[in-house]
């Protein structure tokens, strides 16, 4: 009898474990109905210091409804982000900055709206650069 307790509760530990790992209904039919599909992720990244002095808030949210919304139609994501660089001058500087994420083709339409976004701003703002970033991604919806 003293070799059977311990079976037991391995046996109802094993049954747990099994239990837990198994997906359940609900969650089975969700991965069921989500596409997914190799994608793209685009990120812009936009200092805020200009040698005009910082873009501030009100004007920024300009540049975003005249130059990106236009160019980005099927979405974008908007991030508020604090970023460091060394300018062609060798000084290190922090500035507050803006990030821009999109997901989609890597097609040359998408190209295009980037390279404008980025041209428009650095135009207006006198910047010396807005980084860009490309990165391979699996996006499901």
């Amino acid at each position: 009898m003293n070799h059977a307790l311990p079976s037991l509760a391995l046996c109802l530990l094993l049954q747990a474990c099994v239990q837990a790992a198994s997906p359940s209904p609900s969650s089975a039919v969700a991965a069921a109905s989500m596409r997914c599909s190799p994608q793209t992720l685009s990120r812009l990244y936009f200092g805020l210091d200009s040698p005009q002095g910082e873009v501030s808030e009100a004007v920024w949210q300009g540049f975003v409804a005249q130059e990106i919304v236009p160019r980005l139609p099927a979405g974008f994501t908007l991030l508020a982000a604090r970023g460091q660089w060394r300018g062609s001058d060798g000084v290190v500087r922090a500035e507050d900055s803006r990030v821009i994420e999109v997901v989609g083709d890597d097609d040359p339409a998408l190209r295009q709206s980037l390279a404008e976004i980025v041209g428009r701003y650095k135009l207006r703002f006198a910047q010396e650069s807005v980084l860009v970033t490309q990165s391979p991604t699996r996006a499901c919806w």
